[in-house]
C-alpha cells in the first residue's frame, strides 16, 4: 500500500471483462446450453461424445481406449483427442445429469475467458508480501 490507497486486483476485472465478452459474442449458445451447437455440429458432436465417454469409462483402461467409435476397431480413441484434461471439468457435470451437449457448451464457453486469463498472466503483476 502506498499513500493509504489500495489498488484493485486486476484479476477480477479481467475475468469479468473476458466473461462478458464471451457472453456477448456467443449469446445464442449462452441461453441454449442444452440445445444449440456453437458451430458446425459434426466436430462438436464428436467432442461431446468423447467427453461423455470419458465420464463413463475409467481412463487409460482397455475399455476406455475401445470407445464406441470406428467400430469394430480396437483402440479407436487413439485416433482422436482423448480430452482427459477438459473432462476434469465436464465429468462432474455429466455425473450430475447434464447432457453431453450441455457439458460441451459449458467447456466451450469457459475456454474463452480461461484462455484469455492464462494469456494475461505474464502481464499481471502479483504483489509481494512486505
Amino acid at each position: 500500500m502506498t499513500g493509504g490507497r489500495r489498488r484493485a486486483s486486476p484479476w477480477p476485472i479481467a475475468a469479468f471483462a473476458y466473461s462478458a465478452l464471451t457472453v456477448v459474442v456467443l449469446w445464442p449458445v449462452v441461453t441454449h446450453l442444452s440445445s444449440a451447437w456453437p458451430h458446425d455440429p459434426y466436430d462438436s458432436a464428436l467432442t461431446a461424445m468423447i467427453l461423455s465417454w470419458d465420464a463413463r469409462a475409467l481412463p487409460m483402461t482397455q475399455r476406455w481406449w475401445d470407445a464406441p467409435i470406428f467400430w469394430p476397431l480396437h483402440g479407436s480413441l487413439s485416433l482422436s483427442e482423448h480430452l482427459l484434461g477438459i473432462s476434469l471439468l465436464t465429468t462432474p457435470l455429466l455425473w450430475l445429469g447434464a447432457t453431453p451437449l450441455t457439458a460441451y457448451n459449458v467447456a466451450f464457453l469457459l475456454a474463452f475467458p480461461l484462455t484469455a486469463l492464462g494469456r494475461a498472466l505474464p502481464g499481471i503483476r502479483v504483489r509481494e508480501a512486505p
